[in-house]
Order: C-alpha cells, then sequence, then structure tokens
C-alpha cells in the first residue's frame, strides 16, 4: 500500500509542477482514499490558494469515497461501511470517542513495528520493550 500512496502523491507533485492542478488535486485524494496521513498535503493547494486543486480533490475523493462503494456495494451499505471506517480508525486517533477495539493496535506508538522517527527516537531512550511508555 505504501508504495501505491507514494506513487500517488508523486503524480500529484508532477501534475502540479506541469501546470496540471485539476489532476493535480484529483491525484492527491486519490492517496488521501487509500491511507488517511496524505490528507494533510491538501494544506499545500489551501495554502496556496490553489482553488483547482482543491476542487480536483473534493471531486476525486467524492467519486473514491462515494461513488465507486455505492456501485460495488449500493448506496446504503457504502455509507454503513463510510460510518464504520470512521468511527473504527479516525475518531480514535481524534478524540477519546468512536470505537477504542482497534484503538491501541492503530494509534499505539508501542503496538506495531514502526521505522518512523518517533518510534525510532522512544527505542533508543526506552530500550525496554515491555517497559517502553
Amino acid at each position: 500500500v505504501n508504495l501505491l500512496v507514494v506513487a500517488l502523491v508523486a503524480a500529484a507533485f508532477a501534475a502540479s509542477v506541469r501546470g496540471r492542478r485539476l489532476a493535480s488535486g484529483a491525484w492527491l485524494a486519490a492517496a488521501a482514499t487509500v491511507k488517511v496521513i496524505p490528507g494533510l498535503l491538501v494544506l499545500d493547494p489551501l495554502v496556496r490558494r490553489d482553488w483547482r486543486a482543491l476542487a480536483g480533490g473534493v471531486v476525486a475523493a467524492g467519486v473514491l469515497l462515494g461513488v465507486v462503494p455505492a456501485v460495488v456495494w449500493g448506496p446504503a451499505r457504502s455509507v454503513e461501511l463510510n460510518k464504520t471506517m470512521a468511527g473504527v480508525v479516525l475518531a480514535p486517533a481524534l478524540s477519546s470517542g468512536g470505537d477504542r477495539a482497534r484503538a491501541e493496535e492503530l494509534h499505539a506508538a508501542t503496538a506495531t513495528d514502526s521505522q518512523s522517527v518517533r518510534a525510532a527516537v522512544q527505542a533508543w531512550f526506552y530500550p525496554d520493550r515491555d517497559a517502553r511508555p
């Protein structure tokens, strides 16, 4: 999945450099629908006030999060699945609400094998894995 996300973000930047702002926003939205974190890159066209890129992102997100799932699973089931994803993945990360069943596995620094800089520094400061906060 990470290779796909990197390819989509690279396509967004390539389109932006070529002046294809609408396509740039669409590629960025595609990356954000696969993984949540690339959605933070929407700040770039927002800060630059690139309304065309934002429009491309909104249209692509609507198609990828609304139309495609509705075609595959039907409108009612796609709404149900999107609500479940928001409640299980997004809500625990943004607040203390939501379904906490997967919160530890998805959001705790010690729950998964991470190669992030933050995880590496934490492992360095706390070498005993069982006592790591």
